[in-house]
């Protein structure tokens, strides 16, 4: 539960910041990261712990590709890495059809000036930090309501 707690945290500074600033902090990604490594090795879940950093890798490797292709930020890259890394191949379909509801919601939002967003060479930029919170904390959420 303080896991949780310390983990809802920092997604919230996460994506509070990248909401003011289009700027997601690499403590805040370093921070969940290293708590990840922690919570595994206090829990004992050493097997769990190779089996996300291995999806996660393989995760973030193809979000550089869409860094390096100018679709998303860096930091958006390195939060949703981590992300996966958190969730794991066991929760990634659920995480992945949250953060489409999340980005076409805040799209909507963006589209009737609702919502922070940039115009840039004629395109609208929209901060992904808080959707990739939003839907990390939702499958945080339901992971506890199904324990």
């Amino acid at each position: 539960m303080l896991i949780d707690l310390a983990i809802a945290a920092v997604l919230v500074w996460a994506a509070t910041e990248d909401l003011r600033r289009f700027r997601i902090p690499n403590r805040a990604v370093a921070l969940l990261a290293g708590g990840f490594l922690g919570a595994s090795l206090l829990q004992g879940h050493v097997g769990l712990l190779l089996v996300h950093v291995t999806f996660a890798a393989c995760g973030f490797a193809l979000l550089i590709g869409a860094f390096a292709a100018r679709m998303i930020g860096g930091g958006d890259a390195k939060l949703l890495g981590v992300a996966l890394l958190w969730l794991g191949p066991e929760s990634a379909l659920t995480f992945a059809i949250l953060l489409l509801c999340a980005v076409l919601l805040y799209t909507a939002g963006a589209r009737f000036g609702l919502v922070p967003s940039r115009t840039t060479n004629g395109r609208t930029r929209i901060p992904f930090g808080p959707c990739i919170a939003a839907a990390w904390l939702v499958v945080m959420g339901l992971q506890r309501a199904l324990l």
